[in-house]
């Protein structure tokens, strides 16, 4: 491919959920299998910084390689689904709800997500 499109920058406004985040990594996924998958950058600008921690939160559901993928799926479809959560899933929101009070607090990035692929 040529060097355009070793990197996309993907500008979302105000998606409300990390819907489409997930979809074009698929795809890039799928894509990638007959050819180098590009460095996907994604800029997100939500009004509702609630919002955006909600973002964050299912992504690093999704991405948590230290979670067998059964239970992932199970925890990110309780917290999207906005479901009766059980008590494990409640941990993990607390868990990461601190990560990323110490992200923005102190700068540093506890999610991983740069390092997904």
């Amino acid at each position: 491919g040529s060097k355009s499109t070793d990197t996309i920058n993907i500008l979302l406004l105000c998606p409300s959920d990390p819907r489409s985040i997930i979809k074009t990594i698929a795809k890039a996924r799928v894509k990638a299998s007959r050819q180098k998958m590009p460095m996907l950058n994604f800029f997100v600008f939500e009004e509702i910084h609630e919002v955006l921690a909600r973002h964050f939160l299912l992504l690093s559901i999704l991405f948590d390689q230290a979670i067998p993928m059964r239970q992932r799926a199970v925890i990110f479809l309780e917290v999207f689904g906005n479901l009766m959560i059980q008590d494990k899933t409640a941990l993990h929101i607390e868990e990461k709800g601190k990560c990323l009070a110490r992200m923005v607090l102190d700068g540093c990035n506890k999610w991983g997500l740069e390092e997904m692929f």
